[in-house]
């Protein structure tokens, strides 16, 4: 192998390291969302069973 072919090799490597990266950023990212998003449905069915009166307490 000479210079170039090593050159070539190791852009081809960087450049597979870098989409790696990018792609596990944007996975990460996208269960951080999804996360949050059932965070606050779990936090509005914990409010909404609390505030809603229960048929029993009428009686």
């Amino acid at each position: 192998m000479d210079r170039w072919d090593i050159i070539l090799w190791a852009g081809a490597a960087l450049f597979c390291a870098l989409a790696l990266v990018r792609l596990m950023l944007r996975r990460r990212d996208q269960l951080y969302e999804e996360v949050q998003k059932q965070l606050a449905a779990q936090r509005k069915r914990k409010e909404k069973a609390t505030a809603a009166p229960s048929p029993n307490s009428q009686q």
